[in-house]
């Protein structure tokens, strides 16, 4: 059209996909930031297109296979099989997770730092029988379907892969249970230093805590016998000390002492308040192979300035949840009978504590609303712990 005067015409609306798709050899594509999504189960990366230098996508989430498939591969290996990051409900997976589980345990016991293999024995143990071309999540599965008919065990961990060294590790001085008369608490072990559960934990089940005392748990449990006598060395007054050098040395003698001249582990543990306590025992010991009299009063404090993971941590269970807290044997302790509320502690029972216990406001049970009192017009919440010796439950407000 022609004409002196300026017009305006309507045109069609241009979608920039249009040009990535026209100018397709004309466009350039850039890509980065490649992340896993657990959601996909693959691996995505950041996508660019400029046409003429001119942006026409800007961050688009494409699959990395389509980039660079071995690098998406990779990904998936470490990202899905080895961390975990998917959704998967193949069994192979859930019994490498319960021998990872043992694995960890069995570390913990032993309290030997790199016991487990690192994750990169792991990717390899995968890398080596996985196909090249499952890159996915989707492609494993179509894989796997098939796979697993012909080698049902293929893709599965074995304790010996997971812990070279498992067979040098014995288990029987980690039991798995504390004797005491008829009772047997369950243990569990935790390597975690400077945490509250770090070393032994012993579940007492509420309805037996009247039947349980304090005494014999001074002795540990028998794989940490060495550790407890050269921290006990350590510990004692330095007037007592000095004559018990060098500690590593004076305490694996103390430990062979104990173990040829005492009764065996589960029958001291069993026998509660009637066995010898440990400090009655390493006492004899020194003199016997020092020379060495340690008085009584030089055993005060030795206790609280053992490292956590030598004393005992008492996890009290309850229906539904659980309380717990580290305590010492110091005589009759006054089990869960002290609430920790808004106000601070509150007592529940009237026993006289060498240290108190105390049940986390959380792991309490709840009872309801208490009906007396209000508080802005809303009611107050009580909770209830069982007493020690009182054998009565109360409630806290």
């Amino acid at each position: 059209m022609e004409t002196s005067r300026l017009w305006a015409r309507d045109v069609a609306r241009i979608q920039p996909d249009w040009a990535e798709e026209v100018g397709a050899h004309l466009v350039k594509r850039t890509y980065s930031e490649p992340s896993w999504s657990s959601k996909r189960g693959a691996a995505t990366v950041r996508e660019k297109v400029l046409l003429f230098g001119v942006p026409t996508v800007a961050d688009r989430q494409v699959l990395y296979s389509r980039v660079d498939r071995e690098a998406a591969r990779e990904m998936f290996v470490r990202h899905a099989l080895v961390e975990g990051q998917w959704t998967t409900h193949h069994r192979f997976w859930a019994e490498n997770q319960r021998i990872l589980e043992e694995a960890e345990e069995l570390a913990a016991r032993s309290r030997q730092r790199g016991l487990v293999v690192d994750d990169d024995v792991l990717f390899d143990f995968y890398d080596a029988r996985i196909p090249d071309d499952v890159v996915s999540a989707r492609h494993f599965d179509q894989w796997w379907k098939g796979a697993r008919r012909r080698d049902p065990d293929l893709l599965t961990f074995t304790l010996d892969l997971l812990v070279p060294t498992a067979d040098e590790i014995d288990t029987s001085l980690f039991p798995e249970r504390w004797p005491q008369g008829e009772l047997e608490l369950p243990l569990t072990y935790q390597f975690s230093p400077g945490t509250d559960a770090d070393g032994v934990t012993v579940h007492l089940p509420i309805s037996v805590l009247n039947r349980v005392v304090p005494d014999g748990f001074d002795w540990m449990v028998p794989g940490l016998l060495d550790e407890l006598t050269v921290a006990t060395i350590r510990a004692l007054p330095k007037p007592v000390r000095v004559q018990l050098v060098p500690a590593p040395d004076v305490g694996r003698d103390v430990a062979a002492w104990l173990r040829a001249n005492r009764p065996e582990w589960d029958d001291m543990a069993r026998a509660g308040d009637m066995a010898e306590p440990f400090r009655v025992a390493f006492t004899r010991a020194v003199r016997d192979l020092r020379d060495v009299d340690i008085p009584d009063d030089a055993w005060v404090g030795v206790p609280e300035r053992l490292p956590a993971h030598l004393r005992v941590t008492y996890r009290v269970l309850s229906e539904p949840e659980r309380g717990w807290r580290r305590s010492s044997a110091r005589g009759r302790t006054c089990w869960g009978c002290s609430v920790v509320s808004r106000r601070g502690r509150r007592p529940l029972c009237g026993l006289r504590c060498g240290r108190r216990w105390r049940l986390r406001l959380r792991s309490l049970p709840r009872l309801g609303r208490a009906s007396r009192g209000r508080r802005r017009g809303r009611f107050r919440r009580g909770f209830g712990a069982r007493q020690g010796s009182c054998r009565r439950l109360r409630l806290a407000l």
